[in-house]
């Protein structure tokens, strides 16, 4: 009677999240979690982001770690890099080989990287690469199917924040900028600036780092409003204990910005918006139930496409018991709901416009409407004057999908304003936040006055410290000139801070 398991087509899919922010150089592997196969065999898979033999090609193998009480029979393999829907997009299907244990087998030239690069939206949506393996017996048709699900991160630490450079213009003296890590495995980062005869050059070290790290910078320079002028992007592999610098890509020729000083440095002021990630390698490489697995941008935790399609992975939907509905992209479906306005109910009226929306969901993320609409069941619309067109928009698609993009400070200071008004609290926090990071000489003022009448303490002691922070250019300022006259109870604490401040230095 032949082996059962000798029958089985195992399919073992592995999800790599963050994959692009890999560590490993050439010749260095990502391995997976061991998973098993036919009569207990043990398997695992091995990526070479880098490169094996050759750089510019991803190399993808196979190894058998143990032959559990198998005989040594030869099987018939495949390797594939799958789609966001879970359909294979790249295979390479191997002839029948016999393993021994601890040997590896696969395609030292799998994928180039170019291709994976220019395929990126397809097969690494939101940073996730799947990759899947499945192996069966040589020579017989399989019956029965196996499938297992992994999934390794690689973690990241991402930073963002605003570098204000006072009197760039007029010192030449290096500016250094010292941003510490949330956790012992991330490094220090210290960025130090200067401007020579033709360029803005930013360097930028680490303090000591217990393991290699990937760090990803994005550095854009805006003007006074918080408008991006010029951007720059770059990565640098930093090693162990490393004492390299990163010259980062110059940031702008000394000639474009001394002829237009005026953006660039406004009141001899430089403010640079800074985004970091740093990746410190695999943080979590883990076996998953079926029912916590999902493919990157999927509804479900197996597609259509793998529970259907025999073809895709070999097995069939009889082989999965689904115990529990499985998660849905639930932001992107209220989106729609919102945008098209299907069984909407409540209509929210501005003086230039009408938005529709759905009394549950509006109820569900803010107390205020809850309070109206539960006072009169029957009211078909509300009147909002006292937010913008857009603003209104903003917080509707917060309220339905838990985003908001693109803000700059002055977008995040009308969205603050209205979510403080209709008690948006985690839209709050988040407007409160992207004001924080784009505190300027010429927005603290503004910015302070509304933390103070929305009672909002922590806001204001930021914007208070920033204020004592860059006291001198901005006490001296008309802005401040003009702020003691409209706001003289406000400008006169914050200046009585300053006093204690100066006081206790001395």
């Amino acid at each position: 009677m032949p082996n059962i398991e000798e029958d089985r087509k195992f399919s073992f899919i592995w999800v790599l999240e963050n994959f692009m922010f890999a560590v490993e150089k050439q010749g260095e592997s990502i391995c997976s979690p061991v998973f098993r196969g036919m009569n207990g065999s043990e398997w695992g898979l091995a990526l070479f982001p880098r490169g094996y033999d050759s750089s510019a090609y991803i190399a993808f193998f196979l190894q058998k770690i143990s032959g559990g009480d198998s005989e040594d029979f030869p099987i018939e393999w495949e390797l594939s890099f799958l789609r966001a829907d879970g359909v294979p997009r790249k295979t390479t299907k191997m002839d029948a080989q016999r393993f021994r244990p601890d040997q590896a087998l696969g395609d030292p030239v799998f994928m180039k990287i170019d291709e994976l690069l220019t395929r990126r939206n397809e097969l690494v949506p939101n940073d996730k690469l799947t990759a899947c393996c499945r192996i069966y017996k040589a020579g017989r048709e399989p019956r029965l199917s196996g499938l297992s699900f992994a999934r390794t991160r690689i973690g990241l630490e991402r930073r963002s924040f605003v570098w204000v450079i006072d009197k760039f213009r007029t010192s030449n003296r290096k500016k250094v900028f010292r941003l510490d890590p949330s956790s012992e495995q991330i490094p220090t980062l210290v960025l130090s600036i200067h401007s020579t005869d033709d360029h803005v050059l930013l360097e930028i070290s680490q303090g000591r780092a217990r393991r290699r790290n990937l760090t990803v910078c994005e550095i854009s320079i805006i003007d006074s409003n918080g408008k991006v002028l010029d951007t720059k992007r770059g990565d640098y592999m930093f090693e162990p204990n490393g004492t390299t610098a990163w010259q980062f890509p110059p940031l702008i020729p000394a000639a474009i910005w001394r002829a237009n000083a005026n953006a660039y440095v406004p009141n001899d002021v430089l403010s640079l918006r800074c985004e970091c990630i740093i990746s410190v390698g695999v943080t979590s490489n883990k076996l998953e139930d079926y029912r916590q697995f999902s493919f990157p941008s999927t509804s479900s935790p197996l597609s259509a496409s793998l529970i259907n399609d025999t073809d895709s992975l070999g097995f069939n939907r009889s082989d999965v018991k689904i115990g529990s509905c499985p998660p849905h992209c639930l932001a992107k479906d209220l989106q729609n709901l919102l945008q098209n306005g299907a069984m909407s109910d409540i209509k929210l009226i501005t003086p230039t416009s009408e938005f529709v929306a759905h009394k549950n969901i509006i109820c569900a993320r803010s107390p205020v409407f809850k309070s109206i609409l539960m006072n009169d069941r029957a009211v078909d619309h509300i009147n909002i004057d006292n937010i913008e067109d857009d603003t209104l928009k903003r917080m509707l698609t917060y309220m339905y999908t838990d985003s908001a993009e693109d803000l700059d400070w002055q977008t995040a200071l009308k969205l603050y304003t209205a979510a403080n008004t209709y008690c948006i609290q985690r839209l709050e926090e988040f407007c409160s936040t992207v004001l924080k990071a784009s505190l300027s000489p010429t927005n603290a003022c503004i910015i302070l006055s509304l933390a103070d009448q929305r009672k909002d303490r922590d806001l204001k002691v930021e914007v208070q410290k920033f204020i004592l922070k860059h006291g001198k250019e901005i006490f001296n300022s008309t802005i401040w000139t003009a702020y003691m006259k409209e706001n003289p109870l406000l400008a006169m604490e914050t200046m009585y801070l300053n006093c204690i401040e100066t006081s206790e230095n001395r």
